[in-house]
């Protein structure tokens, strides 16, 4: 008897580690399952800091000729590039030049992250959107995707996953981004 009673404030305490590990691992599961009762979280974005630790290697603007793409630590981004003519060069001989815009949302995929196209416009010279303007067969749109992979200090490579680009248009294009701190030789590579 006097065993027991010695013994208890032993049980007693790792009964009450116990219950808490147990409520620590019930909180990070149900937060893994996504929001509840008065939480406002976007699914589509991270919500824990782990989650955005996987962006840091990826975050900030990247460069390749006529393109930019900026990469933000909550897994969201915009990608601007040069559209060119907005009106048809045959008809217009000093034809305004258009950029197309995009934003996008980022997750951790492997390798790195895999972004989607979530919209896809287009403005003119004064930052105008362009209605019914037309990019031509070969133009990204909503939904399509990417993988984007570290090539180096500085250097991002993208390899289409889902795309409305042409094959001809994939062969050509540079499948590398820059960053500012990349070295000479890689800013000569994405002719940024």
């Amino acid at each position: 008897m006097d065993d027991i009673r010695r013994s208890w404030p032993v049980v007693a305490i790792v009964a009450v580690l116990l219950a808490g590990a147990v409520l620590l691992l019930s909180q990070h599961l149900d937060d893994r399952k996504g929001p509840r009762g008065n939480r406002s979280v976007d699914p589509g974005l991270p919500s824990t800091a782990a989650d955005e630790s996987a962006f840091l290697p990826f975050v900030g603007r990247w460069a390749v000729h006529g393109a930019t793409l900026l990469i933000n630590s909550d897994g969201s981004g915009v990608e601007t590039w040069n559209a060119g003519p907005c009106t048809d060069a045959m008809t217009d001989p000093e034809p305004e030049m258009c950029s197309g815009h995009a934003n996008l949302h980022f997750a951790p995929a492997n390798a790195g992250l895999t972004g989607t196209y979530t919209k896809v416009w287009y403005t003119d010279q004064r930052n105008r959107e362009v209605p019914g303007f037309d990019p031509g067969s070969s133009a990204i749109e909503a939904t399509d995707t990417f993988e984007l992979t570290t090539a180096a200090d500085g250097v991002l490579a993208r390899k289409p996953l889902k795309t409305h680009l042409s094959a001809e248009d994939v062969s050509v294009s540079n499948s590398y981004l820059c960053a500012t701190r990349a070295s000479a030789d890689w800013h000569a590579r994405c002719n940024a």
